[in-house]
Parts: structure tokens; sequence; C-alpha cells
């Protein structure tokens, strides 16, 4: 049976989502919170509205999760007292999209920074589809040219305010990835810095293309992360520090909600996740939601 008030630590967006997927499938309020979330202040947020389970991210071992779970002992909360699916009174209807409106006329945002075997079958289902694929190439990523990836970003959001689906991918096949690391290595370049790169402009596309939606209307509300570290830096930079779990795409993958003034509808998931039509399932559930839920 679920006590109360459960609490977890995760150590990244992908895994808490999934922690909190089999909860928020059983009617529960999931709220997740990431690494920009004013820990201090949590319990007071936590005590204001509607939440079952909370589960922040914070790397184990480390202060941020030293400070994460102090948090959640204030907020009063326990670990759950067996498993979910045994539970046999459900919990009061919950609508984590109540009151909000996340219409936006645009397509889908889909950032694509893993390698793992299985991302390009997805993406080529998406271009079937019809979905524009524009790639962060090897020499924009080492001359980190800002014109270059002023462009990417303009054409992104140009195809998404025309209501087209649009992928803004990496090198990802395992020969380009091979290739642009052994050119990075010449240039001094290691392989983590240079993920760290590839991750960064793909988060600074989506930033740019949400931040037009938001003063134009005319972009997207819709974006979808692949890769556990691509989707850790596009919370970063749109200054995420909250999700709601919705409907599962497919078992363990849902559609998370950012609350807020001007709310998201994302689909976050590690590369490895999913087979060749996960990406389109996920396309059309956000599109349902909108559907569905403006007003």
């Amino acid at each position: 049976m679920l006590v109360e008030k459960v609490g977890f630590v995760a150590s990244d967006e992908v895994s808490a989502i999934g922690m909190g997927c089999r909860f928020a499938s059983q009617g529960y309020a999931v709220r997740i919170f990431t690494p920009q979330t004013d820990l201090d202040r949590l319990p007071e947020h936590l005590g204001a509205r509607r939440t079952d389970v909370a589960i922040i991210v914070a790397p184990a071992g480390s202060e941020q999760y030293d400070r994460a779970s102090a948090a959640l002992e204030r907020w009063g909360a326990g670990p759950p007292t067996g498993d979910a699916q045994t539970e046999t009174e459900p919990p009061a209807s919950f609508d984590p999209l109540a009151e909000l409106d996340v219409r936006g006329p645009g397509g889908t945002l889909v950032l694509i920074g893993s390698a793992a075997p299985g991302v390009r079958a997805q993406i080529d289902r998406l271009a079937d589809d019809g979905a524009l694929v524009l790639t962060l190439r090897r020499e924009l990523v080492l001359g980190q040219d800002e014109t270059q990836l002023m462009g990417l970003r303009s054409g992104a959001a140009a195809t998404a305010e025309q209501g087209r689906n649009v992928v803004v991918r990496s090198e990802n096949w395992p020969e380009a990835v091979e290739m642009t690391r052994r050119m990075a290595a010449k240039r001094g370049t290691s392989a983590e810095e240079l993920g760290n790169r590839v991750v960064n402009m793909l988060a600074r596309v989506g930033q740019g293309v949400i931040s037009g939606a938001i003063t134009t209307r005319g972009s997207t509300r819709r974006v979808i992360a692949v890769g556990t570290d691509t989707c850790a830096a596009l919370c970063r930079k749109l200054g995420i520090g909250e999700l709601l779990v919705l409907a599962e795409v497919e078992p363990g993958l849902p559609v998370v909600l950012a609350p807020g003034p001007e709310p998201l509808l994302l689909f976050l998931k590690a590369g490895s996740s999913g087979g060749p039509d996960t990406l389109a399932q996920a396309i059309k559930h956000l599109g349902q939601f909108q559907t569905k839920r403006g007003h």
C-alpha cells in the first residue's frame, strides 16, 4: 500500500520519470524536481498543492543528494509500504492539466543527442511521416560557430511555426561519432567535452525555438528530447524545475508536463528505450493532449 507521502531521489530526469510512471498510472499525483529546484522552499511548495509522490533529481553521494533527502524528510515523505500495483483503493482523481492552456499551433520539436542503437530507425520513421530532419554537423560543434548555430535554430523555428514536425539531431551514427571524436582529440578536446558541447547546443536550439513560441505564440509548446544528457541539458536551459507525469506513450515512457505561466508538454527518454515507432507515437500523444485540453 502507498503511504500518504512518498519521496525518492533519482540520478537523472529520465530515471525519475520512469520511477514516477508506475505511480502516475495508478492515479497518484507525481511531481519530479530537477536540479534547478530551490530545495529550501520545496517542502512549502509541496504542501501547497496535491502531491502523492515527489521525486528529486540529484547525483548519488553528492551534497545535492543529501539536501534533497533532507527536503523530502522535512515534507514528511516515506517509502511506499508495498507495490503501488497492489493498491486496492484508487486515489482521488488528479488532473495535472486542470486550468492550464497547452494549446499551440506549431509542430513538435525533437532534439536527439543519443547515439544509441535504434535511434536512427526512430528518426527514419519521423522522416517518413514528413518531419524535417536537420543535423548538428561536426564542423559546427568543433568550431563552435555561433552563426551556424543560430541558422540551425532559425530553420527549426521556422519549420515548427509552419506546423511541421522538425528533428534536430547530432551526427549520432557510430562512424560519424568516431570520426568526430578523432578530430576533436587532435584539437585537444576530450570526448566528455565534445558530448557536453553537443547536448548544450541542442538545448540552445530548443531554448530558441521555445522562447520564440512564447513570444509569438506561433511555434510550438511540444518538445521531445532523446538521450539522458540531452534531457538534462534541455531542462537546465529552459529553467524547468518541475515536471508532472501524465499518460504513458508506452510502458514506462510517459508524456510529462512542465507547469508554469507558459506550460510545456514534453517527452523525455533515454536513447536506448522504445522501438522504431516510439517517437511517432509520442508526437501523436502530445498532439492529443493539446486537442483535448485546450480551452
